[in-house]
């Protein structure tokens, strides 16, 4: 905790109520919760934490003319920026509005920015001029940019690569593990995220469909409408699920026996992004298959299966070898995973983030 007067933070960046998800097809689950734990972290550790929204959703026609959601989140203080949801319009008075907010609140030190969104960028910028705020940008799925004082990458690889300075890499806290008290079922693997080709899913449930391995299915959790996705789920071995409650999908998580991330290894831009549904994977104690793409730091190791996409026999090895883990194998794998867990929660994450700024800006 940095050892000086309360330190006051805006946080720009969309989120909703976990309980609205389903409503807003534009919401990112995994971008709302992930924001929602590092500043309830943030919090814990005694910092006052301000969040400037907004509600995203596709330009009009498609979406409203005047987006707004109505906050629902007790547990942090959110102010609503409206905009006019109209190709011209949007991300000028986005920024704008969101500059409004950020000035009410202009004795904050710390302004950070979820994602290099221009509405973001702009509005930030402007604050660190007008306001000399420090201004920290999170890198979680675009290009870094000029200007902040300090940048955060979700992805290890882009984290290595970039030239920034200075720069911190953080992909988020694991979650405490749940009991090991139920009984999976060994028939099935799990997925949940978005349901298009930039998660990977669509490849994986065509090699899936090729596999001897009949005794396993493949559940399909998620927002979107994927034609290929409905069209394989016509097989009794696919279960397409769609977006459903949280006690619905913790209940399948809870009973499945596998998840699987299967990350496209190919896709342009892909090496700039983390796939932080691993976070919510691990914290079930349960094998996880997964491709290894350049966002993925070399401590999670020993906690996944990978397989490689680009070729199948890779997958039919790492399915055999999950069918053949014995009692002392999982143990085994749980223990690893509450290892990791020791020193990469939420809270520890946010302590290093804390002395990284103070080492930065608030030097006693």
């Amino acid at each position: 905790m940095l050892s000086r007067k309360q330190l006051k933070v805006i946080w720009v960046g969309p989120i909703v109520g976990p309980s609205h998800l389903s409503k807003y097809k534009a919401v990112s689950p995994a971008a709302n919760k992930w924001q929602m734990n590092f500043i309830t972290s943030l919090m814990k550790q005694g910092i006052q934490v301000i969040n400037v929204s907004y509600l995203p959703e596709q330009i009009f026609p498609k979406g409203r003319l005047f987006p707004y959601y109505k906050q629902h989140n007790d547990s942090i203080f959110s102010i609503q920026s409206k905009y006019i949801n109209l190709p011209k319009l949007k991300n000028v008075t986005l920024g704008a509005n969101i500059f409004k907010e950020i000035s009410k609140h202009n004795d904050s030190e710390v302004v950070i920015t979820y994602n290099n969104y221009i509405p973001h960028t702009k509005a930030a910028s402007l604050a660190k001029k007008k306001y000399n705020m420090k201004w920290v940008n999170i890198v979680a799925d675009d290009n870094f940019v000029e200007g902040p004082d300090l940048t955060l990458f979700l992805s290890y690889g882009y984290f290595l690569k970039s030239e920034i300075s200075p720069k911190m890499h953080i992909d988020g806290g694991l979650y405490p593990l749940t009991k090991d008290d139920y009984k999976p079922k060994r028939s099935v693997i799990l997925f949940s995220g978005a349901l298009n080709k930039w998660t990977g899913i669509e490849e994986f449930a065509e090699q899936f469909l090729k596999l001897d391995q009949r005794q396993f299915e493949l559940h399909i959790y998620g927002k979107g409408d994927s034609i290929l996705l409905r069209k394989l789920s016509a097989s009794d071995r696919i279960k397409l699920k769609g977006f459903v409650s949280d006690e619905e999908l913790e209940k399948s998580m809870q009973e499945c026996f596998a998840f699987v991330n299967p990350r496209p290894i190919d896709i342009p831009g892909g090496e700039n992004n983390f796939p932080s549904k691993l976070l919510e994977y691990l914290r079930y104690g349960k094998p996880v298959i997964s491709t290894k793409t350049a966002g993925i730091a070399p401590y999670y190791d020993n906690v996944l299966y990978y397989y490689d996409p680009l070729d199948t026999s890779s997958l039919v090895s790492t399915i055999n070898k999950l069918s053949n883990l014995d009692d002392n194998d999982m143990k085994l794998h749980r223990h690893n995973i509450e290892k990791l867990y020791s020193n990469h929660n939420w809270n520890s994450i946010s302590d290093s983030f804390l002395k990284k700024i103070k080492s930065l800006w608030f030097k006693e």
